[in-house]
């Protein structure tokens, strides 16, 4: 992490340009580098890091000695058959759960990597965020989520190119990996929304409005995603996330759109701001309602990853609040990383 630190302040400024050549460029091996420190992590693994893995492990393994028949008679009762489709039919093929883990990891990484190279302005400060954050400690325990986040991040390129059609087919499918993917289908309609200080306004009260209200609403929304019986389960358990991670989200959307208002000249992707409301909206219901609300807001924050980047990036021409801005940020990132890393990566655990 000291070293991305480093890094992020010696090369600050925008990349774009640099990562679309086709040589060898320092950005480029870096990324590379982090792709498979990353997949390592996945490979590498042990299912006694947490009790999600073992789950999976079992199911997984349960798999191997099923008829097909059997199997469908098994999936019909999953909310989320995609996932348990493709595990069944790795697992039927010989492959290990631990290899299963490892093409998971891939995809993600993949995804993430992708995501990273083609629209960050600063892949050290994404490569910060994506750890201190806890994305990529979710990642390595929460299968079926991560695998439609995969797909949730590759659909953003159809955002922006304006094609809905095939937006929509990506987060569907990402659906029937994980149902709550479905939420991300308003993000095509937030990203439209213009980056001004009206409209910005006008979804903050929608939002601060909208949350007394938002117990019976999340009961309508449940059953439409297709929900099963343990999301009321969720409704019903008295188990809250932590102010802090509200705080946290408040915090980020607050710096990147002060950040991208006062350079939003040469600022890139400004929608990526809404992103952060509906983040910092489902952060709120989390925090005060239903924790398990806190799996819709990933599939927004994840787009922090290069949101932070552009606006520490933004408003190139004043080189020196873009160091600062740089020095600032990813120092506050090391720190909380250090102060508070997340639970899947203290309790990692290595296979050898």
């Amino acid at each position: 992490m000291f070293v991305f630190f480093v890094l992020a302040n010696v090369r600050y400024g925008k990349h774009e340009s640099i990562l679309k050549k086709r040589t060898f460029t320092t950005e480029k091996i870096v990324l590379y580098f982090i792709f498979f420190v990353y997949l390592i992590f996945f490979i590498l693994e042990d299912v006694q890091s947490n009790g999600d893995m073992l789950l999976y492990q079992n199911t997984y393994n349960s798999y191997a000695d099923m008829a097909w028949q059997e199997f469908l008679g098994t999936v019909e009762e999953t909310k989320n058959p995609l996932y348990h489709i493709k595990a069944y039919m790795f697992s039927v093929l010989g492959l290990s759960f631990y290899g299963w883990h490892a093409v998971i990891g891939f995809i993600y990484c993949l995804s993430l990597f992708y995501m990273i190279k083609k629209y960050s302005s600063n892949i050290y400060i994404s490569v910060i965020v994506s750890i201190a954050l806890g994305s990529f400690g979710f990642a390595l325990s929460a299968l079926r989520q991560v695998l439609a986040l995969s797909l949730v991040i590759i659909s953003f390129k159809y955002i922006e190119e304006r094609k809905p059609v095939k937006f929509t087919i990506f987060v569907i499918l990402a659906s029937l990996f994980h149902n709550t993917a479905l939420i991300f289908l308003v993000a095509y309609f937030l990203y439209s929304i213009k980056f001004k200080l009206k409209n910005i306004l006008l979804m903050c009260v929608a939002m601060v409005i909208a949350v007394p209200f938002a117990r019976p609403v999340v009961e309508r929304i449940l059953p439409l995603i297709g929900a099963h019986e343990n999301y009321y389960e969720y409704l019903e358990s008295d188990k809250l996330l932590s102010v802090s991670g509200m705080i946290i989200s408040a915090l980020i959307f607050a710096f990147c759109v002060i950040c991208l208002w006062l350079g939003k000249k040469d600022a890139k992707r400004q929608g990526l701001c809404n992103f952060a409301i509906a983040s910092l909206f489902f952060r709120i219901l989390s925090t005060f309602f239903v924790a398990e609300m806190f799996r819709f807001s990933l599939y927004f924050s994840i787009f922090d990853i290069i949101l932070i980047a552009e606006a520490c990036s933004c408003g190139e021409k004043n080189k020196k609040l873009v160091r600062i801005k740089t020095f600032v940020v990813s120092l506050l990132l090391l720190a909380y990383y250090w102060i508070s890393p997340t639970i899947n990566i203290t309790n990692y655990i290595f296979r050898w």
